[in-house]
């Protein structure tokens, strides 16, 4: 979410830092949470289109109401994610802030 069409897109390196921190981002988890979803098993190897349709599907339940449907978000209160740094940056960083949140961005257990 946020990249332009042709940008690289990193599923197994996703999926590989999901299943180190699983467990660990749930238990440290502030109160703000997410409606409840279905349990993700790490384990399971997805196809790239398979990620996409997931990662849709969380961005428009847990992201799109602050950072808007196409990722222009809403400043200075909801950064836009499309052409943001972070999003085009370390994918170790991306995948941590949505495990961790940061200020008001509360953790998307969906992830």
């Amino acid at each position: 979410m946020g990249n332009k069409v042709g940008d690289e897109i990193q599923p197994k390196a996703i999926q590989d830092m999901l299943s180190q921190t699983s467990g660990a981002a749930v238990a440290a988890a502030p109160v703000a949470k997410a409606a409840p979803q279905e349990k993700i098993d790490a384990s399971v190897v997805l196809s790239k289109e398979e990620l996409m349709t997931k990662g849709k599907s969380v961005y428009a339940s847990s992201c799109a109401s602050c950072h808007q449907a196409e990722g222009q978000g809403m400043p200075p209160t909801f950064p836009a994610l499309t052409g943001s740094a972070v999003v085009k940056g370390d994918i170790n960083v991306q995948v941590d802030l949505m495990l961790n949140g940061k200020g008001m961005m509360p953790v998307s257990e969906q992830c």
